[in-house]
């Protein structure tokens, strides 16, 4: 959670919409997509059955 100001994106990091409710303003946070890339990795590695 950053806040309602949409960060600029850093080294290794995303910036996406945490939530927003209703018409209040939106809540961004950051993410790193590390993890996701590596499990699609072992998952391409899979052999097809």
């Amino acid at each position: 959670n950053v806040g309602t100001s949409c960060p600029a994106p850093t080294s290794g990091m995303l910036t996406t919409v945490a939530w927003q409710l209703g018409s209040q303003p939106a809540v961004y946070a950051l993410e790193g997509a590390i993890f996701v890339t590596g499990a699609a990795v072992q998952w391409l590695k899979l052999p097809v059955p």
